[in-house]
């Protein structure tokens, strides 16, 4: 009788919808077919679609292209628990959605990490039924993960002490044979788990499918004190290549142990779209091409004459995109100046006009920049500039190109601060900055910054993990507002109350951004426009809000105000 074997096919990372066609054909021709796909977190977010639909067409795609399991990643806690709940809940009626060390949490909000949905582990088996295997899926308990070590309030279980408590449950009460992580953290920390797996639990050679590194890895790790190994293996990300991984068990001892683990990364560019993924993917990524013509950033007051609005080098000079987001950000929030890491602008790219599209915006903010506001000597801030705009030597025995070695935190400032703010006021003026919370916890390593975040927590003055706006809410928020400035300046409230109802609801933008714009709005760009000034947050805007918006245009465009 032949050795019991499980075929596994393993990705991670997964940002965009357009490989996961090519994996269903893939795994359509893949023969003996696999026990089990699986996916190592990172899925519902971000991306342009799932910073629209939060994640329902990631969700639509990754059910029909064939996937059996997935860990939590920590873009995951991009979506609000609400959102959140509904993907999974959506995922797990085909796919096993694993939460091994997320949890529980002291109060009831929205638990989405319930063993019902998001279960501890999961049994499969050999094909022959001789050997039964069990995945779990890990989230990282690395510090700067999270800001404030969980999961949406969630806690973060240590790795190796949930994986121990597992192995426990399901290896040694004999549920299970063998252990199988599906992890989402780095490759340090996978070695960790490793050695820890191979020393202290002594589960024997094995395998870990991680995730969270971008790049592909095939790591041995070896146990002390025998010849027993544990190989780590990350297939990169956005599904351009999978891992085909063929374990195969020895039966002659007391309990099945892995004897062989063969392993290929095959590259999906050699395969065409499934006719069925490619459909669904192509209808959700119309919501993306619908949404391209539709305006968001307008920059032309901004920019000099014969300037490009331009997001190119952003990591290592100041670009005419960052500028015009930090002057969003600044005036949104009312600040002295906005500040953020040139790593954080993705868009690469140059305009050939003065206006960047929603699709647009997305992409050269991808993902949550976190901005808070706190208070900075103006010598502070400008030690800070410099630093993060001076490059750091190569290192030792290698050459410098101009473009390796850069510090990925150029921080880039508003036109306005870089003519002005540098050379006037006192050096020890205090300026209220917004700037991304990560600096000050050391993101990019920016020395001076992480002083300041230093000092602010050691005066118990820096901004909690949940104080913050995303940047890129502020940056559509104040151009929806720039929009309306334009827009209902020569327009009284009870002109737009179609009705008279008392409140401008969803029908009445819509009616009044058609009116605009000569056609018909999509739903984000409505809900955008209310949420812009909808400072209760109820979903319309009553006679209050709408006062306050044409008294900030009184103030600061010199417009006509109406009494309403």
């Amino acid at each position: 009788m032949s050795a019991p074997r499980l075929r596994v096919v393993a990705f991670n990372d997964v940002y965009e919808l357009k490989n996961l066609a090519k994996v269903q054909t893939f795994l359509s021709k893949l023969s003996p077919s696999p026990t089990a796909v699986v996916l190592a977190g990172d899925f519902l977010s971000p991306s342009t679609l799932s910073s629209l639909d939060g994640g329902r067409g990631m969700v639509a795609a990754l059910r029909a292209m064939g996937l059996t399991h997935a860990c939590i990643g920590n873009h995951e806690a991009d979506l609000k628990l609400p959102m959140l709940k509904k993907r999974l809940t959506k995922l797990s009626k085909s796919v096993v959605c694993l939460n091994s060390n997320i949890g529980p949490v002291p109060f009831d909000k929205a638990p989405w990490w319930t063993p019902e949905l998001t279960p501890p582990y999961s049994i499969i088996q050999t094909p022959c039924a001789r050997v039964k295997v069990a995945l779990i899926g890990l989230l990282s308990d690395e510090t700067g993960i999270f800001r404030d070590g969980t999961f949406r309030g969630a806690p973060i279980q240590n790795v190796c002490e949930s994986l121990r408590k597992i192995h426990n449950e399901v290896i040694e009460s004999g549920v299970a044979d063998f252990l199988l992580p599906l992890t989402h953290m780095s490759i340090q920390r996978d070695r960790e788990l490793a050695a820890y797996m191979l020393n202290e639990v002594r589960t024997g050679s094995g395998l870990i499918l991680g995730g969270h590194e971008h790049d592909p890895y095939n790591v041995i790790v070896k146990c002390a004190s025998n010849k027993d190994s544990i190989r780590i293996l990350k297939s990169g990300c956005n599904a351009k290549a999978v891992s085909l991984v063929d374990l195969t068990f020895d039966l002659e001892g007391d309990r099945p142990v892995l004897a062989a683990c063969e392993t290929e990364l095959v590259e999906m560019s050699n395969y065409e779209d499934s006719v069925v993924v490619g459909g669904i993917v192509d209808s959700h990524m119309a919501v993306v091409k619908n949404m391209e013509n539709e305006t968001i950033v307008h920059a032309e007051s901004l920019l000099p004459p014969g300037i490009t609005l331009s997001s190119k080098g952003t990591r290592c000079k100041q670009t005419t995109v960052g500028g015009v987001f930090c002057k969003a950000i600044k005036e949104e929030l009312e600040v002295d100046v906005a500040i953020i890491n040139g790593a954080t602008i993705k868009g690469d790219a140059e305009y050939e006009s003065s206006d960047i599209t929603y699709a647009e915006l997305k992409q050269e903010l991808p993902f949550p920049t976190k901005i808070v506001v706190v208070p900075m000597k103006r010598w502070e801030l400008h030690e800070a500039i410099h630093y993060s705009r001076t490059k750091p030597p190569a290192p030792e025995g290698e050459q410098d190109d101009g473009n390796t070695f850069e510090r990925r935190g150029y921080l880039q400032v508003d036109a306005e601060f870089s003519r002005i703010g540098f050379h006037t006021g006192d050096q020890d003026d205090d300026l209220m900055v917004a700037l991304p919370r990560n600096l000050l916890k050391g993101f990019c390593e920016i020395k001076p910054l992480m002083a300041i975040g230093g000092k602010l927590a050691l005066l118990g003055t820096l901004p909690s993990a949940d104080d913050f706006i995303p940047g890129i809410d502020l940056v559509i928020r104040h151009f929806c507002k720039e929009r309306w400035f334009e827009i209902v300046h020569e327009i009284s409230f009870d002109e737009l109350d179609f009705g008279h109802k008392g409140v401008l609801d969803r029908s009445d933008v819509k009616r009044l951004l058609r009116r605009t714009i000569g056609h018909e709005p999509a739903d984000f760009v409505v809900d955008d426009m209310i949420a812009a000034i909808d400072t209760d947050e109820n979903g319309v805007i009553d006679p209050g809000e709408y006062s306050h918006l044409l008294a900030m245009m009184e103030r600061e465009h010199g417009l006509v105000k109406f009494d309403n």
